[in-house]
């Protein structure tokens, strides 16, 4: 069962500005800032396997960039530890995801693109792989048909309190709070330069 800290991560990440907010400031992709925002929409939908619900939770956008329809898969990863065949998990996910729009829409011939982003909060550093290739056997013979794919990789302990800190968002805050819980001088700082930014927008 998830903690009431997991249901609210997701909850958080849920809202439109959390979820442009970490796109924009995480993901440095040039078309993230085609992205049209206003019409992101939330999908009601969850791919985790039963195995793993009590340590992951999904969200699912769909978003519109220069009128091409493009899907966003962030998997909130809450586990202390990081897991070596997390691209294979993520691959699963995407080809559930993709298996249910098929069979939902019988007349498509092509399956929308999918950006995954696994948001990371343990404490250990991620030192595992992001690419499906790193932890596949790939004998001479059968090269050419191994499949490979890679995720987006947000871990909020590989960013310093001084980074945090620069940015002022509302993601920055929330990352500044799971990494330095016991500094509250430093969250207030934090939130002050939050509000400070928001009354000169």
């Amino acid at each position: 069962m998830q903690t009431l800290h997991d249901r609210g991560y997701k909850k958080l990440f849920s809202n439109k500005t959390f979820f442009r907010q970490l796109l924009q400031t995480f993901v440095p992709e040039p078309w993230v800032q085609e992205i049209d925002f206003e019409t992101a929409e939330r999908l009601d939908k969850s791919f985790i396997s039963e195995h793993y619900k009590e340590t992951e939770s999904d969200l699912i956008y769909k978003v519109k960039f220069k009128e091409q329809e493009a899907y966003i898969y962030v998997l909130l990863e809450f586990q202390s530890s990081v897991v070596w065949f997390m691209a294979l998990r993520v691959l699963h996910y995407l080809c559930s995801f993709w298996l249910d729009y098929a069979e939902t829409r019988p007349k498509v011939k092509k399956l929308p693109p999918i950006f995954p982003v696994v948001l990371y909060n343990g404490e250990e550093k991620w030192n595992k792989p992001t690419r499906l290739r790193e932890i596949l056997e790939e004998p001479d013979l059968l090269k050419g048909y191994t499949p490979d794919f890679r995720f987006f990789k947000i871990a909020e302990n590989e960013y310093s309190q001084e980074q945090l800190l620069q940015i002022k968002n509302l993601v920055s805050t929330l990352f500044l709070a799971e990494t330095y819980p016991n500094d509250i001088e430093l969250l207030i700082t934090q939130v002050l330069n939050l509000f400070e930014t928001e009354q000169q927008d």
